[in-house]
């Protein structure tokens, strides 16, 4: 049973309040919680920061595995052991270099649209209610076809028709509705939000 705070949008669990019979406790649990959604938000926000702190701790992360495969070899523990040590190492290497990609694209706009990453991704955050009317079970009329009854599911910012197996997010959706193209549709979602 979800019990609904009005002070901070948020839901806690009936277990958790049993759980504390302080009321200091109570508000920990509400203030974590809180705090989980502001960082969440700020992580969709700022994508690349958030990659840019996974980096340093995958290089902190290899650092230590380098010591612990030094270590190992030195009591000659055994060859396949040491193996399992430098396969990680080579992970976390691969999961860097993807990561720096990552931050490249976000941070370095498309040359022929002007498009960054982060752009892209703030336009993908913009609500999908507010481009096409969605009725009270998240369905809406299908932009793809002529539609007299509602078959276009809305759940979470992407839309699926059941009809003709349409697929879109928020870009997709402004592009094909409005017939622009995808940079120019991402900059109409900016200016939208």
């Amino acid at each position: 049973m979800k019990i609904p705070t009005k002070q901070f949008s948020l839901s806690v669990e009936l277990d958790e309040f049993i759980a504390f019979d302080r009321p200091e406790g109570i508000m920990e649990i509400i203030m974590n919680r809180f705090y989980e959604q502001e960082l969440s938000i700020w992580q969709q926000l700022h994508p690349s920061e958030t990659i840019k702190q996974q980096l340093n701790l995958l290089e902190k992360r290899i650092l230590d595995e380098y010591a612990y495969y030094e270590k190992l070899r030195k009591r000659n523990s055994p060859y396949w052991f040491r193996e399992m040590s430098a396969e990680r190492i080579e992970d976390y290497i691969r999961k860097i270099k993807r990561l720096e990609t990552r931050i490249y694209f976000l941070e370095n706009p498309n040359k022929e649209t002007e498009v960054t990453g982060q752009m892209i991704a703030m336009a993908k955050e913009y609500p999908i209610e507010k481009i096409i009317e969605v009725n009270g079970q998240e369905f809406a009329l299908c932009p793809n076809h002529p539609d007299k009854h509602p078959s276009l599911w809305t759940k979470n910012n992407y839309a699926y028709c059941f009809a003709c197996g349409y697929r879109a997010d928020t870009i997709k959706l402004v592009m094909d509705i409005e017939k622009l193209s995808f940079g120019t549709a991402v900059k109409k979602l900016q200016c939208l939000t």
